[in-house]
């Protein structure tokens, strides 16, 4: 993904070793939620729709779009509560302003245990679907 964005003209300010950091935990945790939403529930059609009706909200509250602070106090309440929301403020930090790990240091403990608490969950469902 980043060579492509790179041939597209992206220029890479910050250390790409924080920006593969910060992918793999949001990835991990995506993945653990999306274990534990494919456990608990058993249709694929159901499965397919619900994924379809959160992603473009999520894009929109987690900042992919616009920065969570040009959203009304709610949706900035709800904003802080998703930890994509930090992992695209960290990949925003390392990529355009070239800041280090001591900026993103809280936004990558967030994820870190998002991600330590979603996993063993998605992992037991995991096992008792089986």
């Amino acid at each position: 993904m980043l060579m492509i964005f790179v041939l597209m003209g992206l220029v890479i300010h910050g250390n790409l070793l924080l920006v593969y950091i910060t992918t793999a935990l949001i990835a991990v945790f995506t993945l653990s939620l999306g274990l534990v939403m494919s456990a608990r529930i058993r249709g694929s059609s159901t499965l397919t729709v619900l994924e379809i009706a959160l992603t473009f909200p999520l894009f929109q509250l987690t900042g992919v779009f616009q920065s969570p602070e040009l959203l009304a106090s709610g949706g900035r309440a709800v904003a802080r509560i998703l930890p994509w929301t930090y992992g695209n403020e960290a990949l925003r930090k390392v990529v355009y302003l070239g800041l280090g790990f001591d900026a993103i240091g809280g936004d990558l403990l967030v994820l870190f245990l998002s991600s330590l608490i979603m996993l063993p969950i998605a992992i037991l469902l995991s096992k008792r679907t089986m």
